[in-house]
């Protein structure tokens, strides 16, 4: 069990430049949603800061 353990905390996950653009891409249009909706109500913003997740 302890070599299972060490075993998949060693793991790590290398991803691609364009995936990781496209991460940085989604992140930095996400931060402009949060920042442009501070007059919007809670449940609004609630909402779009679920969106994040998708």
């Amino acid at each position: 069990m302890m070599l299972l353990q060490q075993v998949s905390d060693s793991v790590t996950f290398d991803l691609s430049q364009k995936a990781q653009r496209e991460q940085a891409r989604r992140t930095l249009a996400w931060l402009r949603q949060m920042e442009s909706n501070v007059r919007d109500p809670a449940d609004k913003r609630y909402e779009a800061m679920l969106t994040l997740l998708d």
